[in-house]
């Protein structure tokens, strides 16, 4: 029996162990593109979103704290640190 679903990606190189799979390369029309970071940050790899932060108007309070932490130079670094994409 076989699955498809969707992971983020640091699923793909931290959680493998726990929770076996296999990435698949995709056909972008120039050739079969496997699913790396590079590929995926450049956009050659299709099959990728970005993240979207949605608030209720102008973010305040705790939402806006975390929008402005995680777009600083600390949190950028934090979020390189453990496997994401930059923001």
């Amino acid at each position: 029996m076989y699955n498809v679903i969707f992971v983020a990606q640091i699923l793909r190189t931290d959680a493998r162990e726990i929770w076996p799979y296999k990435a698949v390369d995709i056909d972008a029309r120039n050739g079969m593109v496997e699913p790396t970071s590079g590929n995926i940050l450049t956009g050659k790899y299709p099959l990728a979103r970005p993240l979207h932060l949605y608030t209720d108007g102008q973010p305040t309070g705790l939402a806006a704290d975390f929008i402005e932490y995680i777009l600083s130079e600390e949190g950028t670094i934090i979020i390189d640190d453990v496997g994401y994409f930059p923001v």
